[in-house]
């Protein structure tokens, strides 16, 4: 159970992690907020931007340009997430060993504070490759022709890691495009590793042969 609402707001519904857990035995629940659960501001609203601003991550990344400027992708949102997703498998692995019903929770604040921790960080930066992005990269058959995309960045023994519905175009509906499961293999991977870089160096062989 993901709880991603306002602050007290599924408990103001009669849904509070006590009464799920009473009417569901060996839940999961996972809170996410903006601030943290303690403090002066553990009740307040807030988002990525609120969170960049608040604990000075925007000051960071503005150091030495002219205006205050955000972090130009969600990093809280996505970060968080990550975490989040930790602790449930974390919760996971304790529930299977010991029982009962576990809380995870998380803050976008929170996250920007453990990564601000590593902002001195002095490693080299390493550029990808093309070797990398043929590494990660698969493609994927769909209405719209063939799509490109990163690999799921988690691989299982047993279950295999996949996206049943490709991205569409804006305005378009997947299901109207007949996009979903094998019916006849469910857990059948949709998706191989790209040839993109190898169909690109044929056109490139070929165009030099001409």
């Amino acid at each position: 159970m993901i709880d991603g609402l306002r602050p007290g707001a599924l408990a103001k519904a009669g849904l509070s992690v006590e009464e799920l857990t009473r009417l569901k035995k060996n839940l999961i629940c996972v809170e996410v907020d903006c601030y943290g659960f303690q403090g002066p501001w553990a009740g307040r609203r807030g988002w990525e931007q609120l969170a960049q601003s608040c604990t000075g991550l925007a000051s960071i990344h503005s150091a030495g340009r002219e205006q205050l400027s955000l972090v130009p992708a969600y990093f809280n949102d996505y970060g968080t997430g990550f975490l989040g997703a930790l602790g449930v498998m974390a919760a996971l692995i304790r529930r299977s060993t010991e029982g009962g019903s576990w809380l995870v929770r998380v803050a976008l604040a929170k996250t920007v504070m453990l990564a601000t921790r590593y902002r001195d960080n002095t490693e080299t930066p390493v550029p990808i490759t093309q070797d990398d992005l043929e590494r990660y990269l698969v493609d994927q058959d769909s209405p719209l022709g063939l799509l490109t995309r990163v690999a799921p960045p988690v691989e299982f023994e047993t279950t295999p890691s996949m996206s049943m519905k490709a991205g569409t175009m804006p305005g378009s509906d997947t299901l109207k495009l007949g996009w979903g499961p094998d019916r006849l293999y469910p857990t059948r991977v949709p998706h191989r590793p790209t040839e993109i870089f190898k169909l690109r160096q044929i056109h490139w062989k070929a165009d030099q042969a001409l």
